[in-house]
């Protein structure tokens, strides 16, 4: 599917997922800095809505946003995602929940 098909669905399903360890030589994290440590573990990044589609046109007029609405969809769904996810590990399974 192409995710910039605009007749095509709003909704997207598509996923990237990498190891922590792979970005080992990044430093984009200052753990010392922030008191932190690294962890082990998988990065997930799940696609969930075509951002650019004519769907949201309308809304973005009406409210006057700009016509990239990254920002306003990674702070819903993270808020989302905060009332699910109480706790602070994920299993797959909390996930696939979330996003089914």
């Amino acid at each position: 599917m192409d995710p910039f098909n605009m007749s095509a669905s709003p909704k997207l399903a598509t996923e990237f997922v990498a190891s922590r360890s792979s970005f080992k030589d990044l430093r984009d994290t200052p753990f010392e800095a922030c008191g932190t440590k690294e962890v082990n573990g998988s990065l997930r990044q799940r696609n969930t809505l075509q951002q650019f589609h004519d769907t949201f046109l309308p809304l973005s007029a009406q409210y006057e946003t700009p016509s990239a609405m990254c920002g306003y969809f990674s702070v819903a769904n993270a808020l989302l995602a905060a009332r699910v996810l109480k706790q602070q590990t994920v299993s797959q399974h909390d996930l696939a929940t979330l996003f089914r």
